[in-house]
């Protein structure tokens, strides 16, 4: 799996938690259309990355313990002009 593939399935999953879709690892691997383990797999790289992640037995749905997301891409810098000099900073 490249870095892009990989990193559209980790914002689909991100989307899923922070939307609460219900279903263990196996309903949520299909909707993903990959495999149990590399659904697990996903977890493990996001969790690696600091996303709190937990699972909710009883209502059956994975779930952020702090609020959150993810974004991958590269962002420019907006800059704005200083009011009294004209001046270009970032902000």
């Amino acid at each position: 799996m490249n870095f892009y593939d990989k990193t559209n399935l980790i914002l689909r999953l991100d989307q899923m938690i922070r939307l609460r879709f219900r279903g263990n690892a196996d309903s949520l691997s299909r909707r993903l259309g990959v495999s149990r383990s590399t659904f697990f797999r996903l977890l493990d790289d996001m969790k690696s990355l600091d996303a709190p992640i937990e699972y909710d037995e009883t209502g059956q749905f994975y779930y952020y313990r702090k609020v959150g997301r993810f974004h991958f891409g590269f962002y420019k810098k907006r800059y704005r002009a200083d009011p009294q000099t004209g001046s270009r900073f970032r902000h």
